[in-house]
């Protein structure tokens, strides 16, 4: 009998710990203050998606040619029961172009957000990102650049200021006529401009950090 007891008393503490570890699970969110732990009054999405806007005045593609443009994008973040914050790049576009005439996102990727530090963090892709780009130089050159996996740094702080995410030298493949076979991207590295955040869920207003969320 006491044998019996025991196998039960473990099985009981068991299921207690696994519950307690799964209660204590982290979970980050987008805050609206940098909290250590963002309070549920401070939640940009308790519990769905929300549309992140964000500009670069100068993103700039390199490789045997220099293309520079001005770069809009737009992810659709959704939370989760993780450490992370799953994302979707809806909109990935290109203005203003020098170097080619005409440049256009052909594959959008997916990816995720997780916490780094201090209310930052930093955006992973997921899948392959490609860019087309045409009418480059005076020969009308058409090339393809394709981001296997892109790693951006988030810095937290005002939507329109200081909340920006950069792309620091993210490799590319480059295929077409003149166009080399390497590459990067650059937004907010090697003199070009990070994508500032203009929007959080309609927003333009206010502020964004990624920090996990306070169970209290």
């Amino acid at each position: 009998m006491l044998g019996i007891a025991a196998m039960l008393a473990f099985a009981l503490t068991a299921f207690v710990g696994a519950n307690a570890a799964s209660a204590a699970k982290i979970k980050t969110v987008l805050c609206k203050k940098n909290e250590k732990l963002c309070s549920a009054a401070n939640l940009w999405t308790s519990n769905g998606e929300i549309t992140i806007k964000a500009e670069s005045q100068k993103a700039v593609l390199l490789g045997t040619l220099a293309v520079t443009c001005k770069s809009t994008v737009t992810v659709l973040a959704e939370t989760s029961d993780s450490d992370r914050i799953l994302g979707k790049i809806t909109s990935l576009t290109w203005s203003n172009c020098s170097g080619c005439s005409n440049v256009e996102t052909t594959t959008l990727p997916s990816g995720s957000l997780f916490p780094t530090s201090a209310g930052n963090g930093k955006l992973e892709t997921t899948s392959t990102t490609t860019v087309l780009l045409k009418g480059c130089t005076i020969f009308g050159v058409e090339c393809t650049a394709t981001a296997s996996k892109a790693a951006l740094e988030f810095k937290g702080g005002t939507i329109g200021g200081t909340a920006q995410s950069v792309a620091n030298k993210v490799p590319t493949s480059l295929s077409g006529g003149f166009c080399g076979t390497s590459g990067e991207w650059d937004a907010g590295s090697e003199g070009s401009s990070p994508y500032v955040v203009t929007e959080v869920g309609g927003s333009k207003t206010g502020e964004i950090w990624i920090s996990p969320e306070s169970h209290a």
